[in-house]
């Protein structure tokens, strides 16, 4: 009989969480190293003289919504209870926009009260918007693999500044449609058109806050890795990627607690950066101009 085959995951963030779950439901052994004391990364809420700081989940999009499938796909959407999280825009003339924060539909309309000369140019940004989302497949994780997908060329071809200006959208009405840019890190005049509309979807949806922050994230997925007979090692780290002798790529990983660890693949969420000093000597001088190739990115 076969054996089962072997993964480890390199770090428990909500990414290695949701791997080693997704692989361990896919019928693998799984082995998960983490080199802090406890699972979650940015997750996991810290506490500094009574006050908690969440240093990577601040704020979400609905639960209704792809993030709700994916907790449901992966186990972990019980007793994960989220409030409102009301956003706002105030503009240097004094000028204040409160959002409604109850969807899609009530946003653009608030929109158009505020900017009532400016509603046509607004209902052709919100229709072209509305085009893009329905054909991007990560909205949806029902749909499934076979389904056709046309993608909006145009849209991820022409920069937002260009898209506000066939529009006929400017001065507020265009910041209050940018403002997104400032959660993917790109102006206006840099952004495709249709990834800020991807972005800028769960800021007109509904902004809102889970309730302790990831903790409750972070107790679900354990018990959940738990339950599937997940291997988690805490405080312990990969010292050296090893057993190169049938081609390029490694069969064994050497831990901090001196543990040699036989694996059939291995994911990480460990930045490429780190990587080298795991290899042979003699492997890193290839691996590090591979590094030099790569173009930093805001993502």
């Amino acid at each position: 009989m076969p054996s089962i085959p072997h993964s480890i995951i390199l770090g428990g963030g909500i990414g290695g969480l949701s791997a080693a779950v997704l692989l361990a439901k896919a019928g693998r052994r799984v082995t998960l190293i983490e080199c802090q004391n406890r699972l979650g990364g940015r997750l996991r809420r810290f506490w500094r003289d009574g006050i908690p700081f969440d240093t990577g989940l601040h704020f979400t999009s609905s639960l209704d919504g792809v993030l709700g499938q994916a907790l449901v796909c992966l186990g972990v959407q019980d007793d994960i209870h989220h409030e409102s999280f009301p956003w706002s825009l105030q503009f240097s003339n004094g000028r204040k926009l409160s959002f409604p924060n109850t969807g899609r539909s009530a946003f653009y309309d608030y929109l158009a009260q505020e900017f009532p000369k400016d509603t046509q140019a607004l209902r052709n940004y919100q229709r072209r918007e509305t085009e893009v989302l329905r054909n991007t497949p990560m909205f949806d994780l029902r749909d499934a693999p076979g389904d056709s997908v046309t993608l909006d060329d145009d849209a991820d071809q022409i920069t937002l500044a260009d898209f506000f200006q066939q529009c006929g959208i400017h001065g507020d009405l265009a910041t209050a449609l940018g403002a997104p840019a400032l959660y993917h890190g790109a102006l206006p005049g840099e952004v495709p058109a249709a990834r800020h509309f991807r972005i800028s979807y769960g800021f007109e949806e509904q902004m809102q806050r889970l309730k302790r922050g990831g903790d409750p994230l972070c107790e679900n997925f354990e018990h959940v890795l738990a339950q599937l007979g997940v291997e988690v090692r805490l405080n312990t780290r990969v010292i050296a990627l090893r057993d190169f002798a049938t081609g390029p790529i490694a069969r064994e990983a050497l831990l901090s607690d001196g543990t040699i660890l036989p694996f059939d693949d291995l994911f990480t969420s460990l930045h490429p950066a780190e990587m080298p000093s795991m290899l042979p000597e003699e492997r890193r001088p290839r691996f590090q101009r591979i590094l030099k190739a790569v173009e930093d990115t805001c993502g």
